[in-house]
């Protein structure tokens, strides 16, 4: 299950235009250790959110902010009986 924390990763990663090989290159990490922090199945230590955020040109404090929904403008058709 993604946790918070890891849909934000994915979210700056794909923002930034990057696959999972072109952040792990660019942060000399394994590609298959940024997919468990985006699946939530592991954790970055600080250290490495700090490399994430530098190379995501993303504030660390990104990565925990809440993710909110919201929907606007959303119309409704009236349904036929």
């Amino acid at each position: 299950m993604m946790s918070n924390l890891g849909m934000r990763i994915q979210q700056a990663r794909k923002v930034s235009g990057l696959s999972l090989r072109a952040l792990a290159d660019l942060t000399n990490l394994s590609y298959v250790a940024i997919k468990k922090y985006e699946d939530g199945e592991e954790y970055p230590s600080s250290d490495i959110l700090i490399k994430l955020s530098k190379v995501l040109k993303v504030r660390v404090d990104f990565f925990f902010r809440p993710i909110k929904v919201t929907l606007e403008d959303v119309k409704f058709r009236m349904r036929k009986l």
